[in-house]
């Protein structure tokens, strides 16, 4: 659906020099630390926003898991 503009956005964020597995990990890591921060009880909060706050922190670690990925991928070329 929106993948014209997601690599346009990627390709905008590599010609500023920001990495777009970067950019977007700490994206979703500062999403889901603000998601978070926004339930005040964690066990009296509704289902809709727990779901939120994992599939922030879901993201964020797949984004961690791609960064690493990246790394060792550079490593091996050079």
């Amino acid at each position: 659906m929106f993948e014209k503009e997601s690599i346009e956005f990627a390709k905008w964020l590599e010609s500023i020099g920001i990495n777009p597995i970067y950019f977007m990990t700490i994206f979703w890591a500062v999403v889901a630390y603000f998601e978070y921060e926004a339930i005040e009880d964690w066990e009296k909060s509704t289902m809709r926003e727990k779901i939120w706050v994992v599939l922030a922190v879901l993201c964020f670690f797949i984004g961690v898991v791609m960064s690493i990925v990246l790394l060792l991928s550079l490593v091996e070329y050079k």
